[in-house]
């Protein structure tokens, strides 16, 4: 396992890019963000129902950026997803209120998380409170 101090250098882990920005922690987008999307999309097209799954992908890619809700430009990033969408051929009705949707309930999550880290720091030892799992999010 690589190890990175971000007070030096950005890291890049689970899609997210760390870094500190002066005394302020960041996370944002890592740098293949759109491009594991465009692999989404044209693995869609060798699919059954393309038009169907490429809306699922739109909504689920939003649902994943609730830690980095607070520093990327929420509008230009569901534009960018669609523009990209397009560009693969999907010109079908394109979900953007459930993206938006989407990205607000991953935002919501993510303050949740932190209030329960900042209530009690045993969540990050394995504490009483139960360590989320991508089931425990799900609605």
């Amino acid at each position: 396992m690589a190890r990175r101090d971000i007070r030096h250098e950005q890291a890049e882990w689970l899609g997210f890019r760390f870094r500190l920005d002066g005394e302020r922690f960041r996370i944002e987008f890592g740098p293949s963000v759109f491009e594991k999307l465009d692999a989404r999309f044209r693995l869609a097209h060798a699919k059954s129902h393309p038009a169907e799954r490429t809306v699922a992908i739109l909504t689920q890619w939003a649902t994943q950026f609730g830690p980095c809700s607070r520093w990327e430009d929420r509008a230009a990033a569901i534009q960018g997803a669609l523009d990209r969408a397009r560009a693969c051929g999907f010109e079908e009705s394109l979900p953007i209120r459930e993206m938006e949707s989407a990205w607000e309930g991953a935002r919501v999550r993510w303050r949740s998380t932190l209030r329960s880290v900042h209530k009690s720091p045993a969540y990050l030892e394995g504490g009483s409170v139960p360590l989320p799992s991508p089931l425990s999010v799900v609605r």
